[in-house]
């Protein structure tokens, strides 16, 4: 590549992604890498992962995954390891319920039981839920759909029933799925105190448990899925998707997708992590496992519910033909 070709497809760069003319300095410097033999793709990566380019973002790194290789996830796992899996998470989470309940669901320090929080704090921290709601009713509304008094609804991972206050009232029947028997407790004394009674507490202790899913019209799970290793978050998609009415609707995050990211169970269960833990399910993966129940994508959106670690998307399917 000439410099001056080079120059120009840099000059382009900074007005397309930076909205502004390159400066003498950054013109040079990357110019030069890529007459030194850098490919397009590395430079357009050093843009992307830039402060200013973050800035324009919000704060938040806009992850281009294009020109990145596979990672190497591994997904299946047979019963016996599936076991061990849901046992380790499930004493994760049972830990944080009892040291840091409101900390483990919303990871901001004025919910840190050490903090004391006041009444107010923990009210907000139960507003913010309507904020969820409103997501909620903002992606089915793009796509001609709305959630029904009717309606049987899963949310998996509950957690303390932050969503579950606002959600519940909505449907005629709630089934809270969480792995962790102090979030739970803390959920239906929530609940009670406002007169919630359309839940149904469920605690998932083995994969079997999530067969209590079957027959709704609607599963919905944020920032859950991406806490559990990626054989048990494709375990529960396949369980929710399978378990879906014809007609029923999908609404879910997970990070699909994280730099220098790899699972292996073997070496995973050999020195299981304590606290919370970050994990990736590939987006072809999602998509095999809903053709197999018969969902087809209404639309999938690049959020920002993981920060910048990786990338995380929103799915919103829906079921089309019988039960899988």
């Amino acid at each position: 590549m000439t410099p001056q070709d080079a120059a120009g497809l840099i000059a382009e760069l900074y007005r397309g992604l930076l909205g502004r003319e390159p400066d003498q300095a950054g013109l040079t410097g990357h110019a030069a890498r890529l007459v030194g033999g850098a490919s397009l793709a590395e430079v357009i990566k050093v843009f992307l992962n830039s402060q200013e380019f973050r800035g324009r973002m919000g704060g938040h790194a806009m992850h281009a995954v294009e020109y990145d290789p596979p990672l190497k996830v591994a997904i299946d796992a047979p019963p016996a390891t599936m076991a061990r899996l849901w046992a380790h998470i499930g004493a994760n989470w049972a830990t944080l319920g009892d040291t840091d309940p409101y900390w483990s669901v919303l990871s901001n320090p004025e919910f840190r039981l050490e903090n004391q929080p006041s009444t107010a704090t923990l009210d907000r921290f139960y507003e913010s839920g309507k904020g969820d709601l409103a997501r909620i009713d903002a992606w089915l509304a793009r796509n001609q759909r709305s959630l029904s008094p009717g309606m049987v609804v899963a949310e998996y991972g509950i957690g303390l029933g932050r969503l579950t206050r606002w959600l519940a009232p909505r449907c005629a029947e709630l089934r809270g799925f969480d792995i962790s028997p102090p979030h739970l407790a803390r959920a239906r004394t929530w609940l009670d105190r406002h007169g919630i009674f359309n839940v149904v507490e469920r605690l998932v202790r083995q994969p079997e448990d999530l067969e209590a899913m079957a027959g709704i019209d609607f599963f919905v799970s944020f920032i859950v899925l991406q806490h559990n290793p990626p054989p048990v978050i494709s375990h529960i998609l396949d369980c929710a998707f399978r378990s879906l009415n014809p007609g029923g609707l999908a609404l879910f995050q997970v990070p699909t997708y994280a730099r220098e990211y790899a699972f292996s169970v073997e070496a995973y269960l050999a020195a299981p992590p304590a606290g919370i833990e970050m994990h990736v399910l590939p987006q072809a993966h999602i998509f095999r496992i809903a053709r197999q129940h018969g969902l087809v994508p209404l639309e999938i959106e690049q959020d920002f519910l993981t920060g910048d670690w990786g990338v995380s998307h929103t799915f919103l399917f829906q079921k089309t033909r019988g039960k899988g």
